[in-house]
């Protein structure tokens, strides 16, 4: 029983808090996360144009078919299902619960529904538009599994507020707590490309960030404190940037490098990444990274990661998902694990979401290999 609950704090841990504005959706010709979103780098509250987006484009639009079009979809958009007025205050509200099953066939199968998230927040915008905005919010934190007896500890916590500044159409800059830049901000969040990396939903960093965008290309430079409300000790300081640049309308090839360390430990990382469009609203995307760690008593270590996901569009609203992963904790040594998770993604109406993924893993070497285990995992997303 303590092994499961393990698992499904990581598992709490390492899923999204993102809304609909994912980076497959590049299958629609949206390249920038900041076409739709307020951070440049996606995540978080979406603008009035992604809320849109969602909405119109997105969306099933098999309930209230008859009496709905997709100019009311549209207008009744904003949060709770209002209709867009250019607010000065536009809160947001989520909320994600995950039904996980483990060892699927196994007498030692277990299965919990968990609420992972339920967060409420705003963004504000004292000019009216969006060239200068706050955004701020407020979130259900579980309980650590670690937890000393005796201890409080508030199961709310602040995953972003920051201040947002868009000098003009190309340049911006951000200030406040925030995730980090790096690689393909997919929503799993239990891949590869996030735990090897250190990048889950709660590793966000008060920081400073410049971001750059043109026609072609995306950069952006980031300086982070850590999270300030950590002992400073065990606070990761450092820098990180990321480059993206469109080959055509539906690819853009980026890389991706971050160095941080604290005082017992440092991290350097890199990533290739390519998102790519197949046809209207289905995509390809991978990333491949290395990752080096080095502690005060031991030799550095550099693991390995590779990401693949398609995404391809049933029907509108409707998509399915075929996710491979390969992970070597020590690039000198031949064991690796593989992940292969097929799963379903659906839209039934405007701000909600439902997702249903079958995981296999395997773990294998030159010596030996392990029998593979099987995971379902279901999500209910709202966002309002």
């Amino acid at each position: 029983m303590f092994n499961f609950r393990c698992l499904i704090i990581a598992i709490m841990t390492f899923m999204s808090l993102g809304a609909i504005a994912y980076p497959n959706f590049i299958g629609y010709s949206y390249q920038s996360c900041i076409t739709c979103h307020y951070n440049p780098y996606g995540n978080g509250p979406l603008t009035d144009y992604g809320r849109a987006l969602g909405a119109t484009v997105v969306s099933s639009k098999e309930i209230l078919k008859e009496s709905l079009s997709d100019e009311d979809r549209s207008e009744m958009s904003s949060f709770l299902y209002g209709s867009y007025k250019g607010d000065t205050i536009k809160p947001h509200a989520n909320y994600r619960g995950l039904y996980y099953k483990t060892d699927i066939g196994s007498e030692n199968s277990q299965a919990e529904w968990i609420n992972m998230m339920a967060n409420v927040g705003a963004t504000i915008r004292p000019t009216q538009n969006d060239n200068f905005f706050i955004v701020a919010s407020i979130g259900y934190a579980p309980e650590p599994s670690n937890k000393v007896a005796g201890e409080e500890q508030s199961t709310f916590r602040s995953r972003e507020h920051y201040v947002g500044l868009r000098l003009n159409k190309a340049h911006g800059v951000y200030a406040g707590m925030m995730d980090k830049i790096y690689g393909i901000r997919v929503p799993d969040h239990n891949s590869f490309s996030k735990t090897a990396t250190n990048l889950t939903m709660n590793d966000g960093a008060h920081s400073l960030l410049y971001h750059v965008t043109k026609e072609k290309f995306d950069f952006g430079f980031q300086y982070f404190l850590g999270n300030l409300s950590q002992d400073e000790d065990v606070r990761p300081v450092g820098w990180n940037t990321q480059f993206e640049y469109s080959l055509n309308n539906l690819n853009r090839v980026g890389f991706s490098y971050l160095a941080q360390s604290n005082t017992y430990s440092s991290q350097n990382m890199w990533a290739l990444h390519w998102r790519a469009g197949i046809l209207k609203g289905s995509s390809l995307m991978a990333e491949f990274g290395r990752v080096t760690k080095e502690f005060d008593s031991a030799d550095p270590k550099t693991s390995e990661y590779f990401f693949l996901q398609n995404h391809i569009l049933l029907k509108r609203g409707l998509f399915a998902l075929i996710t491979f992963e390969q992970f070597k904790d020590d690039i000198e040594d031949t064991a690796k694990t593989l992940k292969l998770g097929p799963g379903l993604q659906y839209f039934p109406f405007q701000s909600i979401e439902t997702r249903i993924d079958l995981y296999n893993l395997r773990s294998i070497s030159e010596e030996n290999y392990s029998n593979d285990t099987w995971s379902i995992a279901g999500q209910v997303h709202i966002w309002l």
